[in-house]
């Protein structure tokens, strides 16, 4: 498996701004005003990794901010993204134990059987 640094070329760090950290503090602080806020402004793709392969939907997923990720899905996020670790949103809300954030996801049409990095699917995380 590739290192984390290896799978960004020199310029994509860059593509990281002030707005995508927002987007994550909004998330982090659960404001779904603010998420919808800055999806819609400022055009953001909520499923962007940043150096250390985390994005604001994948920390949705782990902190179980069930009405962030609605917003987030309803703005086209794609649900099977992964981070940096191989995870879906699934598979983080699973492992963290989120049953309201799995509803979510499937009712979004999120494939279940999808394996991470390691072979594990979400209900082996659960």
């Amino acid at each position: 498996m590739k290192s984390l640094k290896a799978r960004f070329k020199k310029g994509d760090s860059q593509d990281w701004n002030k707005n995508d950290e927002k987007l994550l503090q909004a998330v982090e602080f659960n404001d779904v005003d603010r998420v919808s806020s800055l999806l819609l402004r400022k055009s953001l793709v909520p499923t962007k990794l940043d150096m250390d392969g985390k994005s604001a939907f994948h920390l949705c997923a782990m902190k179980g901010n069930v009405d962030c990720m609605e917003v987030m899905l309803a703005h086209g996020a794609d649900a099977l993204t992964t981070d940096g670790s191989g995870h879906t949103a699934l598979h983080l809300s699973a492992k963290h134990g989120h049953p309201q954030c799995i509803s979510k996801l499937l009712q979004s049409s999120c494939h279940v059987d999808v394996a991470d990095s390691q072979g594990r699917t979400a209900l082996h995380h659960a």
